[in-house]
């Protein structure tokens, strides 16, 4: 899976951003990827993981915190672990780093 980084993404006047009009996603089809409970959102993923902006419409999500719908052809669920995944290794490697400089450093008697 790819890295997501949360971006600013670039708004024209009329709300839609710049990637948008290339999504395979649009307002005639918004209920298939926003699914009642109990509906499967097989179909939304499927049309996702066939678009070319799959993950600037992922790291839009993630960015603007969504709750709700598919995203990136991940649902609510999978986006959050992501979230979550990414702060448990960015605290790993921040741990790693703090005692590889603190071994680094002379002890002081």
């Amino acid at each position: 899976m790819h890295e997501v980084l949360p971006q600013r993404p670039i708004s024209y006047g009329d709300g839609m951003l710049s990637w948008q009009a290339q999504s395979k996603c649009n307002p005639s089809n918004a209920e298939l990827f926003f699914p009642g409970r109990g509906d499967s959102p097989r179909e939304a993923i499927k049309l996702c993981n066939t678009c070319t902006v799959r993950e600037k419409c992922l790291n839009l999500a993630v960015a603007r915190g969504e709750d709700f719908g598919i995203w990136g052809a991940l649902t609510t669920t999978e986006r959050k672990k992501l979230i979550i995944d990414r702060a448990a290794r960015i605290t790993r490697a921040a741990i790693q780093a703090t005692a590889n400089s603190d071994q680094a450093m002379p002890q002081v008697a």
